[in-house]
């Protein structure tokens, strides 16, 4: 499978950033009671709020925590019931 990460923000200056995970599975569909999770340099920032079957949503702290290690070129995985799945640079 592989993950992806979206990071949206409204327009203004005191909006926040919100990031959302995406895994997306070819061999078999994610079952309804997932769980996932953020590694950074294999540190476990915790579970992410499941939004449906195959979205995440970071709390606050993750997303801070991810575009420090994204602007660090830290090694950022994220886990989908225990299967670790880095994500991609490209």
């Amino acid at each position: 499978g592989e993950v992806s990460v979206l990071l949206t923000r409204n327009a203004g200056s005191e909006q926040h950033l919100t990031a959302t995970v995406t895994f997306a599975q070819i061999e078999h569909d994610i079952p309804a009671d997932s769980t996932a999770s953020l590694l950074i340099d294999d540190r476990d920032f915790g579970a992410l709020d499941a939004l449906d079957d195959s979205h995440f949503r970071l709390d606050s702290d993750q997303t801070t925590a991810l575009l420090q290690a994204l602007t660090n070129q830290r090694k950022i995985e994220f886990t989908l019931n225990g299967q670790h799945l880095p994500l991609s640079s490209a």
